[in-house]
């Protein structure tokens, strides 16, 4: 499939996303850094829509809301059935409202998890780019 230079920089900006989101797993577990943690899980969530967007419109299946995008990537292979996405999507939305103490928490104990889905979602959409 030949990519849009728009996805192409999309999907950088994911590898990118994912790289820092690796790195904010690593750090020391303390409030301040889940927290930092659960906001790069936000902003590699948001990327990875964009991405499924962008390779959907490209097939002429173009998606509006992030579970619709997701259930696109699903039907066409781009993320693994495996994985569970619906827990990914309501992860997001407790992210978004930005919860405090044990919902953050319980989120947090998910993200390793959550970036293996979207490293694999990473390199599926990269390799059909290329």
């Amino acid at each position: 499939m030949k990519l849009e230079d728009s996805t192409k920089i999309l999907l950088t900006h994911f590898d990118w996303n994912l790289q820092r989101m690796s790195e904010s797993l690593q750090n020391e577990k303390t409030d301040y850094y889940r927290d930092a943690a659960l906001q790069r899980f936000g902003h590699t969530f948001d990327l990875s829509v964009k991405c499924i967007q962008a390779f959907a419109e490209n097939m002429d299946t173009p998606c509006q809301s992030a579970r619709e995008c997701f259930e696109i990537a699903v039907k066409n292979n781009w993320v693994s059935k495996d994985d569970d996405w619906e827990d990914i999507l309501q992860s997001y939305g407790n992210v978004k409202q930005r919860l405090k103490g044990e919902p953050a928490e319980a989120v947090y104990k998910k993200l390793e998890r959550f970036h293996l889905s979207f490293k694999n979602m990473y390199e599926n959409l990269s390799e059909m780019g290329s």
